[in-house]
Parts: structure tokens; C-alpha cells; sequence
């Protein structure tokens, strides 16, 4: 949580309060690609 600085505590929700959420992204490139044989999950 990140609290915008000087602001005071407020015991109810805050416009001063911000969550950080932290992710993970990634990226790839696909070299190839082998059709199915059977249709199964079409």
C-alpha cells in the first residue's frame, strides 16, 4: 500500500491509500506449430 505523503489516517475508505499489485508478464515467439490429428476440443 502506498500512502500519498501527509495525509492522515482515516478509519473508513481513503482516496490517499493506493494498493500496488505486482504481475508478471511474459513474451514469446512461437517457431511452429503441428495441427491436431483429431478434432477433439473443436
Amino acid at each position: 500500500m502506498l500512502r500519498k505523503p501527509g495525509s492522515l489516517y482515516e478509519h473508513k475508505r481513503s482516496t490517499t491509500l493506493l494498493k500496488v499489485k505486482t504481475f508478471y508478464d511474459e513474451e514469446a515467439l512461437i517457431i511452429g506449430h503441428k495441427p491436431s490429428k483429431s478434432l477433439v476440443g473443436m
